[in-house]
């Protein structure tokens, strides 16, 4: 059994790493340095005001809203400028007669200015202010929907962090438990006070101990970096440069 589970896992690394080459844009087979030191994670935990402030800033798709709704503010802007009358200033100099002469006597200059002011469009430039404003208000209710549905993911990622957490730290003590059991029944085992059935049970559950103890630290790193993910902790530009 232990076998199968070695191999199954062999597999899996495999496959893992290659699926990480490959978000990296690097040949499938290329080496991946593990730091050891980093998987027994830093368990400190942000206040989640600070998080959900850093999501606000950060996520794309507010930045984006933000946009939309800067260029529907111009928009209102520019049809209000409609109401405004257009003053448009010409100067023109130059030199003219049947010959290339440059000379005061030949050249001339000329002014004009142009006043336009539409004083009724039909109720035009309104409807169309009117509009705009809609369309403002549009991006500012999707703004505030967008904003919820991420505190909503933040909310929910910071406490499955939370029992991630809680769930490695009982995954140490039953380490250490199931360690010092081995121990006491090995030692028995060995001075003929205990049986091989009560060994093995013991090995197991060390083992299975050890194996939960791996999973959690993992574990609870995938629930840190998707509420990474979730408040843009990763700076775009970093990722550009993988």
């Amino acid at each position: 059994k232990l076998e199968q589970e070695k191999a199954d896992a062999r597999k899996n690394k495999t496959l893992a790493a290659s699926y990480f080459n490959f978000l990296l844009n690097r040949q499938l087979g290329s080496p991946i340095e593990v730091i050891q030191n980093q998987i027994e994670c830093d368990t400190s935990l942000s206040p989640v005001k600070l998080l959900n402030d850093a999501a606000i800033t950060n996520r794309e798709e507010i930045k984006s809203v933000d946009i939309s709704i800067n260029i529907a503010q111009s928009g209102v802007q520019l049809n209000r400028s409609n109401f405004l009358p257009d003053l448009v200033f010409a100067f023109d100099y130059g030199f003219q007669g049947e010959e290339y002469d440059f000379n005061d006597r030949n050249d001339y200059w000329m002014a004009s200015a142009v006043l336009e002011w539409n004083l009724f469009s039909g109720f035009q430039d309104k409807e169309k202010i009117q509009q705009a404003k809609l369309e403002k208000n549009r991006y500012q209710v999707m703004q505030a929907e967008l904003q919820k549905q991420i505190l909503l993911q933040i909310n929910e990622a910071y406490h499955q962090l939370i029992v991630g957490r809680k769930t490695l730290t009982a995954s140490r003590d039953r380490q250490i438990s199931a360690r010092n059991s081995y121990k006491i029944v090995s030692k028995k085992y060995k001075e003929g006070m205990a049986s091989y059935i009560e060994y093995i049970d013991a090995r197991t559950t060390m083992t299975q101990a050890e194996i939960n103890r791996i999973v959690a630290i993992y574990d609870y790193q995938i629930k840190k970096a998707e509420l990474e993910r979730i408040t843009a902790g990763y700076p775009a530009e970093k990722l550009e440069n993988l």
